[in-house]
C-alpha cells in the first residue's frame, strides 16, 4: 500500500501551487501531460459509502469509473478501479475497458459486478485538471488538482454543475517503505494535511 497525504489549498491559484511544488528541494518535475480526469462514482442506494466515509470510518473500498480528456462525453478507454483505503494508506485494483461513446458506456453499467453483486449504483459525476509532479527517482509523487467540478449522475448526458475554482488539491504518494523517508519531502510542503474526499464534496454539494 501507499500512503496518500492530501493538502486541501484555499484562496492560491493552482499555477501558484504548482511552481511551489516545482521549487521544492526534492526536484519535482512533470511527469506527465496535465489532463481532465473524469470521474463516476458508486454507491449504495442508501449511500452508505457517503456515510462511511463521514463517520470517520478507516477501512472503506470506493468504486468509481475512470476516464481521462475534454469534453466530458468523450468516452472512450474507461478504468474500473477499487480504491481500497485504511486511514492515510490507499491501494487501487482496476481492469480497463474499452467503450465507444457515453451511450455505451450507459449499458455498461448493469452488467458490472458492482451493481449486480454489490448492489451500487451510479451516484456522482466529476470532473478536474490534474498536473503531475514526479522526484527524479520515481519515488515521491504529487499530484495537483484544480477546477473541480460534479454534477448528479445522469444518464441522458453528462453533466457538471457545480464548480469550486478557488479550491486547489495536493496529494502527496509514496509506498509505505518509504515512510522514514517522507519528511524531508512534507517539511517544505507549507500546507496543512487534512481530510478530503471528492466523492464526499461533490455528494455533500448535489444533496443538500
Amino acid at each position: 500500500m501507499r500512503y496518500e497525504h492530501k493538502y486541501v489549498v484555499e484562496n492560491f491559484h493552482a499555477f501558484e501551487v504548482e511552481h511551489l511544488v516545482r521549487m521544492h528541494p526534492a526536484g519535482f518535475r512533470k511527469a506527465f501531460p496535465d489532463r481532465q480526469v473524469n470521474n463516476i462514482y458508486f454507491d449504495t442506494a442508501d449511500f452508505s459509502t457517503f456515510q462511511h466515509n463521514l463517520m470517520g470510518i478507516s477501512k472503506r473500498h470506493k468504486y468509481r469509473i475512470r476516464w481521462y480528456g475534454n469534453p466530458i462525453e468523450t468516452v472512450r478507454n474507461i478504468r474500473l478501479e477499487t480504491k481500497i483505503k485504511d486511514n492515510q494508506l490507499g491501494r487501487k485494483e482496476w481492469e480497463d475497458r474499452e467503450v465507444e461513446d457515453w451511450n455505451s458506456l450507459i449499458n455498461l453499467i448493469p452488467n458490472l459486478n458492482w451493481t449486480k453483486e454489490l448492489q451500487l449504483q451510479p451516484a456522482l459525476l466529476n470532473a478536474y485538471q490534474r498536473a503531475y509532479y514526479s522526484t527524479f527517482n520515481g519515488k515521491f509523487r504529487i499530484t495537483v488538482d484544480h477546477r473541480l467540478q460534479f454534477g448528479p449522475f445522469n444518464s441522458s448526458f453528462p453533466r457538471l454543475v457545480h464548480e469550486l475554482p478557488h479550491k486547489v488539491i495536493l496529494e502527496l504518494k509514496y509506498d509505505q517503505a518509504l515512510e522514514h523517508e517522507a519528511d524531508r519531502i512534507t517539511q517544505y510542503i507549507p500546507f496543512r494535511i487534512d481530510k478530503h474526499s471528492k466523492y464526499v464534496t461533490g455528494t455533500s454539494l448535489i444533496m443538500y
